[in-house]
């Protein structure tokens, strides 16, 4: 990982969700302001006009910005949180196999991975495998790339701090919830399980007794019921976990 996200990583985001600290102020996204702010073709946070710019690598993108992109994704037409060219990874992972890479090799990669951050433009796995590369090729795209993944980060870490299922962090993809956690230097735990809104996904063992992270997914699971028809369905769903989520809240009252 190059140095600067380190730093940033690990002084500004790992003291948040750590159990020994005491959490950071976090405020989960409201996404009715979301829809409507970038759905006006009118405001300069219309979300074609903000893509135009992330896609050119406009740095000047605020966190304001960055986290309309992120979260408003939900609401515009062909964005999706699934997949990212997945048909590509066999061509990714046979050039990853060699013991060497050479400059030719990393061209490739970067070829490929242009194409899945085409796809899946806030993905921070291709983020990351981005910087990476055109670090390695001196690529001055690298420095984007870098303040594209930072800030995302920020922008997840913002919304919660990942204790209960009450703070999970927004998450934008279910792929990003295992990208955060190794972006944060932690090894994923091995288990995985729905509860309430939230993903929770166990944590490998680390200097921080972190044992797990809650992610929140309720747009996903709208998302992903639209995608297959099921809106009734979710609607049901999310009742459901809401209604369950309450009488746990009052047996706790009692």
């Amino acid at each position: 990982m190059p140095q600067r996200l380190i730093l940033i990583f690990i002084v500004v985001l790992l003291p948040h969700i750590s159990m020994g600290q005491t959490s950071l102020l976090y405020t989960p996204p409201d996404y009715k302001a979301i829809e409507s702010a970038t759905n006006d073709k009118k405001k300069e946070t219309y979300y074609p006009k903000l893509l135009k710019r992330y896609k050119a690598n406009d740095t000047s993108l605020s966190k304001q910005e960055i986290a309309l992109l992120y979260y408003g994704k939900f609401f515009q037409e062909g964005m999706s949180s699934f997949g990212k060219n997945l048909d590509l990874n066999d061509s990714v992972n046979a050039i990853n196999k060699k013991e060497t890479l050479t400059d030719d090799d990393n061209k490739r990669l970067l070829d490929l991975y242009l194409k899945q951050h085409d796809s899946s433009p806030f993905d921070l796995a291709t983020l990351y495998r981005l910087s990476d590369v055109c670090g390695k090729l001196k690529d001055p795209r690298a420095a984007a790339y870098d303040y594209y993944l930072s800030m995302i980060m920020r922008t997840i870490v913002s919304t919660g701090d990942g204790k209960t299922k009450e703070a999970g962090f927004h998450i934008g993809s279910v792929s990003d919830e295992y990208s955060f956690l190794s972006l944060l230097g932690f090894k994923f735990g091995g288990s995985q399980s729905l509860i309430g809104s939230c993903d929770y996904l166990t944590v490998g063992e680390n200097d921080y007794d972190i044992k797990g992270i809650y992610f929140n997914i309720e747009q996903i699971l709208k998302e992903e019921s639209k995608l297959f028809g099921l809106d009734d369905l979710s609607k049901n769903t999310i009742k459901k976990m809401k209604k369950a989520d309450k009488k746990e809240k009052d047996k706790k009252a009692k």
